[in-house]
């Protein structure tokens, strides 16, 4: 993952993400034009966590700085997801991002 302090990029084995995406598939009903597999989606930030502790969530609803998006890069074997915070983030005293969707946090090495 890199993370700078309006955008975060999100470098994933191409084979795995597209292992995921097949198995999601294989097990979700369709309900009409949701499709319950888009990674995008899936692996929305909506909290990061400082050095000191303090949470920081994040305004999902004001929508990014800048696009954000999902490139295939088959040809290298990565799959990249990137988008934009909704408002500045200290990236010098980040630990920590969370994603919702998956309630899980990642943590942020130097």
């Amino acid at each position: 993952m890199k993370v700078t302090p309006l955008l975060w990029s999100l470098y994933l084995d191409y084979d795995e993400a597209m292992k995921v995406y097949e198995d999601e598939k294989n097990k979700f009903e369709y309900t009409g034009t949701d499709y319950g597999m888009d990674l995008y989606a899936r692996t929305s930030i909506d909290q990061v966590r400082y050095k000191d502790g303090t949470v920081l969530t994040l305004d999902r609803t004001m929508g990014g700085i800048a696009g954000g998006g999902e490139k295939q890069d088959k040809e290298n074997g990565v799959m990249i997801i990137r988008n934009s915070f909704p408002q500045l983030v200290d990236v010098d005293n980040l630990q920590a991002v969370h994603f919702g969707n998956i309630d899980q946090w990642l943590e942020v090495r130097e």
